[in-house]
């Protein structure tokens, strides 16, 4: 940390510099953050590290974690049917994607985006009724001029069908289940 003081003096040449953002992985931001710790109690306001914030982290391990569940969930190489991630990835033969994340994280990752991406927008055409990306939607036309509130009731419409449509069931069946409780007094 101190050799991080030192470089800021030398690029802003002042003792005083204006606040630097430092960060790296949740592992560094912990280190950077102890380092801040030890110094709290120093006299001087350099040596507090005081013009080191804020520190943040970034999320690596996070997304790792996240797409390592998703292709647990998602990938099987056993499913060859149109539509499932192995069989996506044959027909675009991406023979570089694997189950193994952790190993092909930035190629699986890439992957895994283009298939949610390509599912959200034929997603968009069926619930606009468009048969290509260019033509004229047939179901839930937009309004002219278009407002943002219809944008809103539409998107709010469009999630709940295609996102929560099974979460919905399972809400009802909750709420059914909880009115029917007789509430016991004591």
């Amino acid at each position: 940390m101190q050799s991080y003081n030192e470089t800021i003096d030398e690029i802003y040449g002042c003792t005083n510099p204006p606040p630097v953002h430092i960060g790296g992985d949740q592992l560094t931001r912990e280190r950077f953050s102890g380092a801040k710790g030890l110094h709290q109690g120093a006299f001087d306001a350099r040596e507090r590290l005081r013009d080191l914030y804020p520190i943040t982290f970034e999320l690596w391990h996070t997304a790792m974690n996240f797409l390592t569940m998703a292709y647990q969930k998602l990938f099987s190489l056993d499913s060859f049917e149109t539509g499932s991630m192995n069989g996506e990835r044959i027909r675009i033969r991406r023979h570089d994607v694997n189950a193994d994340v952790k190993n092909h994280y930035d190629v699986d990752k890439d992957f895994f985006l283009s298939f949610v991406k390509s599912y959200i927008v034929e997603a968009l055409c069926d619930f606009f009724g468009l048969s290509d990306l260019n033509s004229t939607p047939t179901k839930n036309v937009p309004p002219d001029p278009m407002t943002d509130l219809w944008l809103q009731q539409t998107m709010d419409h469009f999630i709940e069908i295609y996102v929560f449509s099974g979460h919905k069931i399972h809400t009802i069946v909750e709420e059914t289940v909880k009115d029917s409780l007789i509430p016991i007094t004591v």
